[in-house]
């Protein structure tokens, strides 16, 4: 009897669909070594295992002062770990497969986009954001004065939806620069390893130059004494 019990629970466990966690991360970057921005990371596994592991942000392809004035060519990107490191998190919300497929759906939507696309006024990366937070069935303000203003405009929509939790981003700045540092640490305790041999001696090729400068003294020391053999 416990055997049968046994095997219909592992059949109900084989059948039982897996769990889709997506992590989604709203982000600001400020004004200083580029122009500020606003976009989201996405981060999880769908139901049929496919990991997800990247980002989103609407932009325009050259910053240049024409985005003042007038339209300019645009383009749905995936920001660097590096610049994403220095960046503003806001919130983070977990989605499943449909909420998933909505956000895509807004990304394909802003990557087809007609030229030129980008309008700092009426089509610009907060602009982007706005869609990706609806598709998820959050709040914002369509009447919002933070258009040009990514942070503030984040920190508006955390007010508008109270379930949403604030991400300490200056401890998280703060983690990141902690991790840093300790990598660059152990790549130096490294690096400083890889000249040592597995004994702990000197590296092969410290010792291939000592074998090289000893046979060099043998091969001196043998045409020194060469010519003393040579007279009898």
């Amino acid at each position: 009897m416990r055997s049968i019990l046994i095997f219909l629970l592992a059949s109900i466990l084989c059948v039982t669909p897996a769990r889709a966690d997506v992590d989604v991360t709203f982000y600001s970057h400020d004004f200083g070594d580029s122009f500020p921005h606003a976009f989201f990371t996405m981060k999880g596994t769908l139901k049929d295992g496919d990991v997800i592991d990247t980002s989103y942000g609407f932009t325009a392809v050259k910053v240049s002062p024409a985005i003042l004035w007038k339209s300019v060519t645009g383009a749905v990107q995936t920001p660097k770990d590096k610049y994403i490191d220095k960046s503003n998190p806001h919130f983070t919300v977990t989605i499943n497969d449909d909420d998933y497929a909505k956000l895509m759906a807004v990304v394909k939507k802003w990557e087809d986009i007609e030229q030129k696309s980008y309008s700092l006024k009426k089509r610009n990366c907060v602009h982007f954001a706005s869609e990706a937070i609806a598709a998820l069935g959050y709040e914002f303000n369509p009447k919002t004065k933070f258009w040009r203003k990514p942070k503030s405009f984040l920190l508006e929509v955390l007010d508008l939806n109270p379930t949403l939790v604030a991400i300490d981003y200056k401890k998280v700045k703060e983690d990141i620069k902690a991790a840093n540092k300790e990598k660059e640490k152990q790549d130096k305790m490294s690096r400083d390893d890889d000249k040592l041999s597995p004994d702990g001696d000197i590296s092969s090729t410290d010792a291939d130059t000592i074998s090289t400068d000893e046979a060099a003294q043998d091969n001196e020391e043998e045409s020194t004494a060469a010519p003393l053999r040579a007279v009898k």
